[in-house]
């Protein structure tokens, strides 16, 4: 099994052609879903998750029940 480095090179501002490394624009899919760069290591959670295969619906469970109390009504 070959491992694989994930990262943003926009954020790093170098890229790697290796077929080791994965780009992933984890700020811009974070601002363009969720409005905020912030939100850029829930992205990068989720691409871990998805490449190992887990179901994403436990991660959107966490994150529901974790800002739950800080959503404005």
């Amino acid at each position: 099994m070959v491992g694989q480095i994930i990262y943003d090179s926009a954020s790093l501002k170098q890229q790697h052609e290796s077929p080791q490394f994965l780009d992933i624009p984890f700020v811009q899919l974070a601002v363009e879903h969720g409005g905020n760069k912030i939100m850029a290591n829930t992205v990068a959670v989720g691409a871990v998750m998805g490449m190992m295969g887990m179901d994403l619906d436990v991660l959107i469970a966490i994150l529901k029940d974790t800002f739950k109390k800080k959503v404005k009504r």
